[in-house]
């Protein structure tokens, strides 16, 4: 359409650009303005895109048993998350959003949610250790979680008289 425009490109698998007359960015902030007229035609309007890199592994429970279902977030610090859910053999694979730190979880109900770390995982998200993409197209793999049953509690609530609670609520409060 004829007047001021950016323009934007963008295909599934890869990061999106904005053009420049020197390659392209990824910041819509840098992007070119084109004056576009009516009938005229533009060459060497070209993109070139990068193949964002992925991020695999299994979520098992402790016995080395795959976790059909289980989900596993991604995140980094300003930018929220993406979540995927392992296969039938604990397996996954995450598209990652570009190149920098992320932080992995995996849960499922169940289990205690884990956080990655190169030692097993950690329930802590504060000890959760950071895993680089660096490259584009680049494979990430071996990124995987052990996830402990959680602990099941068994009783019942009474009243003075002994006479069990109908909607009585138990809570467990880490300490």
């Amino acid at each position: 359409s004829p007047g001021a425009s950016t323009l934007w490109a963008s295909a599934p698998g890869y990061e999106s650009e904005y053009w420049t007359s020197t390659g392209g960015t990824p910041d819509g902030e840098q992007a070119e303005v084109l004056e576009l007229l009516h009938g005229q035609v533009v060459e060497g309007i070209d993109f070139s895109l990068n193949k964002l890199p992925v991020l695999s592994g299994t979520v098992s429970d402790a016995a080395g048993n795959a976790i059909d279902g289980a989900t596993v977030v991604v995140s980094r610090t300003g930018w929220c998350c993406d979540a995927v859910h392992t296969d039938q053999t604990g397996h996954y694979e995450l598209l990652l959003s570009g190149l920098g730190t992320y932080k992995l979880n995996a849960w499922v109900n169940g289990y205690v949610s884990e956080y990655w770390t190169s030692t097993g995982g950690t329930p802590d998200e504060a000890l959760a250790e950071p895993v680089a993409a660096t490259s584009y197209g680049e494979l990430l793999t071996g990124y995987d979680f052990s996830l402990a049953v959680k602990a099941k509690l068994r009783g019942t609530v009474v009243d003075i008289g002994g006479n069990p609670l109908e909607d009585a609520i138990v809570e467990v409060y880490p300490v």
